[in-house]
């Protein structure tokens, strides 16, 4: 397992993880079962981010650059992009956080420089239509993978 964080208002009862096989698990701490697979990376997927104030909404990242937007009140996850260089290289994605201000906005990171900004309202299936991109100066016109970003985050009050 990488990662795991408490479903907001659900009286940490309710846990979502995602680990190196990918899967998505939902577990309820009070409950009869222990999990209960809601998702599938194909490739380890490293991070998750829950909705401020949701105790039904989730997404996560993998490393076959996909992103999920998934609500437990849902029977399938919402595949958001999948993300892709300008030259349609998949690029694997370790990172993904939601803005605490804009529950719309969620940044990613992955196996290149730039760190990307996307608005859930305005995104198109190949993860072109970003917001906002991120990168040093110097590794901006390098064109391989050698510069990873393995965790990008919001600050308390979205910046």
């Amino acid at each position: 397992m990488f990662q795991a964080k408490f479903m907001p208002n659900s009286n940490n009862a309710t846990i979502a993880s995602c680990a190196q096989d990918g899967q998505i698990r939902i577990g309820w701490i009070l409950s009869e079962v222990d999990t209960k697979k809601i998702a599938q990376h194909k490739g380890a997927s490293h991070k998750l981010t829950v909705e401020d104030g949701s105790p039904h909404i989730l997404k996560t990242v993998g490393e076959d650059a996909v992103v999920y937007h998934i609500d437990l009140r849902e029977s399938q996850p919402h595949k958001l992009m999948t993300l892709n260089t300008q030259k349609n290289c998949k690029v694997p994605l370790f990172s993904i956080s939601s803005n605490p201000m804009n529950s719309c906005e969620f940044c990613v990171a992955g196996r290149d420089p730039w760190a990307r900004i996307y608005d859930t309202r305005k995104i198109d299936e190949s993860g072109k239509e970003v917001l906002k991109k991120f990168c040093p100066t110097e590794l901006q016109a390098y064109s391989g993978f050698a510069a990873n970003i393995t965790c990008s985050m919001y600050n308390y009050n979205g910046s």
